[in-house]
């Protein structure tokens, strides 16, 4: 997730919290984003120090690792908060049965363009990172994008 914009990302849901599950997720970043992070903010899940190495870590110390946020307050709380919409979400339909659900793509979607955000002024995290979406219907607006582009 981008700290300013709020904009998310990357999902990756897993069964287990290893290094592997962790390593698809920061996989997966480096390919959207189409570039290594200047920050990596996680809880301090040992697998997560041990993937970050894996994928970032270099002689240059291009991307930072903070971990252990615990004991730092507030650094990922932003995070958290998207965690718990997710997982709401994932309450009301009694479960996410299988990893590669469409459910957790459409959650970013709307995460990122209809929903306002308090945090960033009643704004969408699209708006924020100055992609927005104009219209009354931003399904509308979206379905008539993602039409336009296949």
């Amino acid at each position: 997730m981008d700290e300013r914009t709020r904009f998310h990302m990357v999902s990756v849901i897993t069964k287990t919290r290893e290094v592997q599950d962790a390593r698809k997720a920061f996989k997966k970043s480096k390919e959207v984003g189409n570039k290594i992070p200047r920050l990596m903010v996680t809880d301090g899940l040992a697998s997560y120090k041990r993937a970050f190495n894996k994928e970032f870590y270099d002689q240059h110390l291009s991307c930072n690792h903070i971990a252990d946020v615990a004991l730092q307050e507030s650094l990922n709380n932003v995070l958290e908060r998207m965690h718990g919409t997710i997982r709401e979400r994932e309450k009301v339909m009694r479960g996410l049965k299988e990893d590669d659900t469409p459910i957790i793509p459409m959650n970013q979607i709307y995460y990122n363009f209809i929903r306002p955000h308090m945090g960033i002024d009643g704004a969408t995290p699209a708006e924020a990172a100055g992609v927005g979406i104009a219209g009354e219907n931003k399904w509308i607006e979206l379905l008539k994008r993602s039409i336009k582009s296949i």
